[in-house]
């Protein structure tokens, strides 16, 4: 891939740079200091206009990833990527789920975008969080979230919910048992805001026929 970028003056994405041997991290030094790498039988390939190198790295307190080396880090410029908005998220999550059920998506998006104001919560859920609730809730029933019982509705988005966020987002400090009730407490506060809980969006009682006399 870095022989390809450097040829045709492309872009090379590298996702979890941390995660690469050092030995592996040395070979972009010269590319990126001298645009150029010598490959064995082939001999210098020098970087044509436009090649670029973007990584990403993971925490480095997470397991498997090694400290960059300052030599590297300091070829690299750091950009700040904040979260998607609500209205991108909405429409990643149906694309990436195919769901018709708009309210469902609605509702997912706003449950993992909560997460990341909860007090309590370290890191919160990204939009593969919301991906996730609705896949599992596509698993769990065909019937849009509207067509549900009130106490069917509630049940299975929270089950949902804990089933998708719970790998996903970090609280501060407690047990799992709390991470749950949050998760829980979070997913019924979207429910009511967006009235899909408390009868909002149940179907109307048939009208009682009255007869004159």
């Amino acid at each position: 891939p870095l022989y390809k970028a450097m040829t045709e003056g492309a872009f090379l994405f590298i996702n979890e740079l941390n995660r690469m041997p050092e030995g592996t991290q040395n070979v972009l030094l010269p590319a990126m200091d001298e645009r150029r790498i010598v490959v064995p039988r082939i001999g210098t390939v020098v970087a044509k206009e436009g090649f670029t190198i973007i990584a990403t790295q993971t925490p480095e307190e997470y397991i498997g990833t090694s400290r960059l080396s300052e030599a590297l880090k300091d070829r690299f410029v750091w950009i700040r990527l904040k979260y998607q908005s609500e209205g991108e998220e909405m429409q990643i999550v149906q694309k990436e789920t195919c769901s018709q059920d708009d309210l469902l998506v609605k509702a997912a998006v706003k449950i993992g975008r909560k997460t990341r104001e909860h007090p309590e919560i370290r890191r919160g859920a990204s939009v593969r969080g919301a991906i996730d609730i609705v896949s599992i809730m596509c698993q769990a029933t065909s019937r849009p979230v509207c067509e549900l019982d009130q106490a069917t509705r509630k049940s299975l988005v929270e089950s949902a919910a804990v089933m998708a966020l719970s790998s996903k987002v970090e609280q501060r400090e407690g047990s799992h048992e709390k991470l749950v009730e949050m998760i829980e407490q979070i997913a019924g506060e979207v429910m009511k805001e967006l009235k899909i809980i408390d009868g909002a969006v149940a179907a109307e009682p048939e009208k009682e026929h009255s007869e004159n006399f």
